[in-house]
């Protein structure tokens, strides 16, 4: 097993970062989230700087899973590539926003990767990571043939890695509700 709390390239640093979870994940209302929201558009507490006006009192305006929410990185190295602008211009940007989508999800399965202790682990992990350190490099979302293979080895894995992930995520807004 890997040191989850040594790999930097997975740690969030939302400084870095123009809010992107902000505007690209949809809120359901009722589900830790006091209204909903549509995806590919900013919520609207994010301020002109990318800075959640309400983020000292998140739990009191109803918005519970804000906090808990981490991309695992994936923001900082998507902000990299953005054309700069207002939040409205950032979510007029379809391709980078689809790319924190996936690299959120990938930064999330290599996460939790790094805590698993079954065959195939260590191999899917290296593999995700490269498709990262070159979406770092070139600012581009691809998955290598090698990526594609080992994530349809581990298929099943991956499931229950995400399934493990999404029912904490939602028991944690149970009680929270």
């Amino acid at each position: 097993m890997t040191d989850i709390d040594g790999d930097k390239r997975l740690q969030t640093d939302c400084r870095q970062c123009v809010g992107l979870c902000c505007i690209v994940l949809p809120h359901r209302a009722g589900a830790g989230f006091p209204a909903a929201k549509v995806p590919d558009w900013p919520c609207s507490h994010l301020d002109e700087g990318f800075r959640c006006r309400i983020h000292d009192s998140l739990a009191q305006h109803g918005y519970t899973v804000c906090p808990r929410y981490d991309c695992r990185g994936a923001g900082v190295l998507v902000s990299r590539f953005l054309e700069p602008g207002p939040a409205e211009q950032i979510a007029e940007q379809a391709e980078r926003l689809e790319d924190f989508r996936q690299l959120s999800r990938l930064h999330q399965v290599i996460w939790a990767l790094m805590s698993v202790d079954q065959p195939g682990a260590e191999a899917l992990r290296g593999e995700l990571l490269g498709v990262s350190e070159a979406y770092e490099r070139l600012g581009i979302f691809k998955m290598t043939q090698s990526a594609q293979a080992e994530l349809a080895r581990n298929a099943g894995l991956i499931e229950d890695i995400l399934n493990g992930y999404s029912t904490n995520v939602e028991s944690e807004n149970d009680e929270q509700a």
